[in-house]
């Protein structure tokens, strides 16, 4: 490697942690009580820092890496043409940035700055000093329900499900199984504190799931992998099955789903005027009128933000993604990736502008632009 090449890795990698920095912090900041009036100008100038990584690293990429890429770059300009929101053009950016980067480095960054970050929140929160303690409304069990400085209790034990989610890839194989079961007592204790059933199920399912492979020699079965597929796709067919029968709940399956899911399916329909996540508004590519529409339930959320054929594209992504981490026996992000896919069929943490709430994207960066590699795990 010639010195020319050397100093341009250097000046790539510290635009790279600038521009994951800059992300992490407006997630932080967005997860709190205050509000970012400019976030659009950040996002673009985000995007103009992986624009330049892309340029310095442009003669690495290969020919697959470009299959990868270009088709990518492709849909996610004809979404933002369409329809205004640019997410995809810069989660593809990002992505493609981190070629040949120390990618579990990255994470490492990803997971201390998060770890600080939403430790802060907590402290002033906890101190009186800045945010709430406790959400204003109560439960239905007539409980407070903590938010710690985030902007509400889901926020809050969604972030620690993240946090959880990548330090336990990090640092899995150091782990003794006391480790895990602290873990596992501690998401109890805060779902006590926030009752966020989802994230608290999704956590516990995460920490045993990588319990179990992590104590075991289990993840050489390739056996052991493949019903990730099946729950993929019973997450995207409950997913479009919701968005069909929004409107009348036609038999006692979905009336039953839809209690569980704490009225989420009945509200794709009921929810807005506009009926905003309900079959009929979905297209082939999404329209400006999915600017500053939420929702929750995150795979719907997906095929009604961009439209049907980007999320069929997200998704193929996804599922290669899925198949790598099985060609490498790489059982732990195949805990974590089942787990966001379930989470995902009921919230949409993933499904934001935000590349800082996705660690995910890391790994697409290091599994598909740099599959040579094997984890480090």
């Amino acid at each position: 490697m010639t010195l020319l090449q050397e100093n341009k890795d250097r000046i790539r990698n510290l635009i790279f942690d600038i521009l994951l920095t800059i992300e992490i912090l407006v997630v932080i900041v967005d997860k709190s009580d205050f509000h970012i009036g400019f976030e659009s100008y950040i996002f673009r100038f985000t995007f103009l820092l992986s624009c330049i990584c892309m340029l310095l690293a442009f003669k690495r990429y290969t020919k697959k890496d470009l299959m990868l890429v270009i088709p990518f770059l492709i849909i996610s300009v004809v979404v933002y043409k369409l329809s205004g929101r640019n997410e995809l053009l810069r989660f593809t950016a990002f992505v493609a940035a981190c070629k040949d980067l120390d990618i579990i480095q990255k994470l490492k960054l990803f997971f201390y700055e998060s770890l600080i970050g939403s430790m802060t929140l907590i402290i002033l929160s906890v101190t009186g000093l800045y945010g709430r303690l406790y959400a204003n409304a109560w439960d239905d069990a007539g409980s407070i329900r903590y938010v710690f400085g985030f902007g509400d209790a889901n926020a809050f034990h969604c972030m620690f499900m993240m946090l959880v989610f990548l330090g336990l890839y990090l640092y899995h194989d150091k782990m003794k199984w006391y480790m895990f079961l602290i873990l596992a007592i501690s998401d109890i204790i805060l779902w006590i504190a926030t009752r966020s059933e989802a994230a608290a199920a999704i956590t516990m399912i995460g920490i045993g799931g990588v319990a179990l492979f992590s104590l075991s020699d289990l993840k050489k079965y390739i056996s052991l992998y493949l019903p990730g597929f099946f729950i993929y796709a019973f997450c995207i067919w409950f997913s479009i099955y919701s968005a069909v029968n929004s409107m009348r709940m036609p038999n006692d399956f979905i009336v039953k789903m839809n209690n569980l899911l704490s009225g989420r399916i009945i509200n794709l329909y009921w929810d807005s005027n506009a009926h905003s996540g309900s079959i009929e508004t979905w297209h082939l590519f999404s329209g400006r009128d999915t600017i500053d529409v939420y929702f929750d339930m995150g795979w719907v959320r997906l095929f009604y933000w961009y439209g049907i054929i980007p999320a069929i594209f997200v998704i193929t992504g996804i599922i290669l993604l899925y198949a790598i981490c099985i060609a490498k026996r790489d059982a732990v992000m195949m805990v974590i990736l089942i787990s966001l896919a379930l989470y995902t069929l009921v919230e949409a943490h993933i499904i934001s502008v935000y590349i800082g709430r996705n660690f995910i994207l890391l790994f697409f960066g290091y599994y598909l632009l740099n599959s040579e590699k094997t984890s480090s795990f």
